[in-house]
Order: C-alpha cells, then sequence, then structure tokens
C-alpha cells in the first residue's frame, strides 16, 4: 500500500500549491466557515499484536483486519475561493480476530484543503497533520462473564503522529447545508508499532456553511 500512500500525498500537496497560487492572485480574504459531523468506516490492516509472558516467551499473536466504525466532526475557516483551513478530530474503533480484541485511536489536528465548486458540487483535496493515541486490547482466549481474571491478554497504549491526506466531494443541498463523503489514509509519522494499522476509510456526514459573498 506504499502507492497508495504516495498517490495521497502528492495529490494533497498539489491540490494546495494549486488552490493557494490561485488565491493570492484573487486575494486571501476571509471568506466564511463550515463545519459538520460524519460517520466513518472503511477496511484497516496490516497489524499485528502479540502476547508475551512476563518472561518473553511468545504466548500467541493476531492479525489485525477489518472494518472499523467511528464519528468526528470538522470546523473549516475560508480564505478567497479555494483555500481552507481549520481542525478536525475522530475516533476510530477496530474489532478483530474473534476473541474480543479492539484497536481504538482517537485523533485531530489541523486541516488544509483545497476546493473547487462547480454549480452544487464541491471538489476537494488536503490533508491534516496532528496527533492522537492508541489503545489496543488483546485477549488470546474468550471472556466469559466471571471475576476471574483473564491470563493471555495484553493491554497497549502509545501516542502517535499523523498525517492524513485526503479527498473528497460536498453537494448542495442549500447554501448553508452540505452533504459530505471523503477518503482518507493515516500515515503514523512517529513511534510506530507492529500493532499500527493503516488503509483507507470512507466518510459520510453533513456540514453546515456560512458564506460570506
Amino acid at each position: 500500500m506504499n502507492i497508495v500512500k504516495f498517490i495521497f500525498v502528492t495529490i494533497f500537496f498539489h491540490l494546495l500549491l494549486v488552490a493557494t497560487a490561485q488565491d493570492e492572485q484573487q486575494g486571501m480574504r476571509y471568506r466564511g466557515f463550515s463545519g459538520g459531523m460524519m460517520l466513518h468506516s472503511g477496511y484497516l490492516f496490516g497489524g499485528t499484536s502479540s502476547v508475551q509472558s512476563t518472561t518473553g516467551k511468545l504466548l500467541g499473536s493476531q492479525n489485525m483486519a477489518g472494518m472499523p466504525w467511528g464519528i468526528g466532526g470538522c470546523l473549516r475557516f475560508h480564505f478567497g475561493n479555494h483555500f481552507r483551513m481549520g481542525m478536525e478530530g475522530h475516533s476510530t474503533t477496530l474489532n478483530y480476530a474473534e476473541t474480543g480484541s479492539f484497536f481504538s485511536l482517537g485523533w485531530g489536528g489541523f486541516l488544509f484543503d483545497g476546493y473547487w465548486t462547480h454549480h452544487h458540487w464541491t471538489f476537494f483535496g488536503g490533508g491534516t497533520i496532528g496527533g492522537g493515541r492508541v489503545q489496543n486490547l488483546t485477549l488470546l482466549e474468550s471472556t466469559p462473564l466471571d471475576e476471574i481474571a483473564e491470563n493471555h491478554s495484553s493491554y497497549r497504549t502509545y501516542g502517535v503522529m499523523l498525517i492524513t491526506p485526503f479527498l473528497g466531494i460536498e453537494y448542495a443541498i442549500t447554501p448553508k447545508i452540505h452533504l459530505i463523503a471523503k477518503a482518507d489514509y493515516l500515515i503514523n509519522v512517529l513511534h510506530r508499532q507492529p500493532d499500527f494499522v493503516q488503509g483507507i476509510r470512507c466518510y459520510v456526514g453533513i456540514v453546515f456553511q456560512r458564506y460570506k459573498h
């Protein structure tokens, strides 16, 4: 999937450069803001979570893959006719294996994107730079409903720094209400761990816009 990362990052920087160049010619005055909520899913894979004993013996491992589910939102400020900046934050949870194991990532950061509008449609591309925190609970055995401690399990938590390029489209139901769909790719640039999953996530939601002409 390195080629997918390369494509997302290349498009991200290209669209930002084009949007900035066009708005430098037309003026970068403040044009309003937009924000809303989104649900997402997709397919994540590539992680491996292992459980070791206190002596370092490998007790077992699980491959991490599947469809995540999550929710989040964004707030964007519009400058000129093609440039937006703001912030976004999301929470993603992936249940993997069949024993109740799960991977959870809460993250957020500053977003930048370039956008172009044609009639009711707005096409955009950009990225978010920020960070978050991973929680990963690995259970090698099923957990019955009791009060007995689980033997073969592990819990890991760590921070990450992320670059998240994205591409998307919006449809204006009214001038102030837009439907939004986008896809992104999480790239962990620091503290890489074997249990950090990768893949494309797809979002759908609604955003509210207040635009100054």
